[in-house]
């Protein structure tokens, strides 16, 4: 996986980052948030709770980039972000990013009879979830599903998390593209 690209003054594209802004959609530890430390270790990563919310950022110049999941190889399309890539006029994508995705589905002892995670996540782990009779239900994101569970110590209840950042437990997994849009 290359993290830089060669823009046309021959400046690599994350040193043109370094130090900026970059929003992504959830909190630190969401997917959306590795993935700007992967494309610019040098930037200040900003979440927002919607993605909608992450364009508007982008658009009124509140961040300099934004870096966003557009497609994964198991779930399809991310049809909120591909709409508002054509809704709002003026930002372009400047970059793309495909990094490989893994859940495990942690909660506290005993069944599960509930999975709290971002709808992509969800979808992506929808046949699992489904032949283990455990009901899916949408949160904003990734890390934010993860604090929920761990906050309220609720039993029956897990959510879908990316391996690299909270288990080293080993599963299918799934690829995700992302792109970077800027003004």
């Amino acid at each position: 996986m290359t993290t830089t690209s060669q823009t046309r003054s021959g400046i690599s594209f994350s040193d043109e980052f370094s130090g900026v802004k970059v929003a992504y959609q959830g909190e630190p530890g969401a997917y959306s948030d590795e993935a700007v430390t992967a494309v610019f270790p040098d930037a200040q990563g900003v979440g927002f709770a919607t993605f909608r919310l992450t364009f508007d950022a982008l658009a009124m110049g509140a961040v300099d980039a934004a870096v966003l999941p557009v497609e994964n190889s198991s779930a399809g399309i991310v049809q909120e972000v591909s709409d508002l890539l054509w809704e709002l006029p003026g930002l372009r994508v400047v970059r793309e990013h495909v990094q490989p995705v893994r859940h495990c589905l942690l909660g506290w002892p005993g069944p599960v009879e509930r999975a709290l995670s971002h709808p992509q996540a969800l979808a992506q782990c929808d046949r699992y979830l489904h032949s283990r009779q455990i009901r899916s239900v949408a949160f904003h994101d990734t890390a934010g599903a993860a604090r929920a569970v761990a906050e309220q110590r609720q039993p029956r209840i897990g959510r879908a998390a990316w391996r690299t950042r909270w288990t080293a437990s080993r599963g299918a997994g799934s690829t995700s593209r992302g792109w970077t849009a800027g003004r």
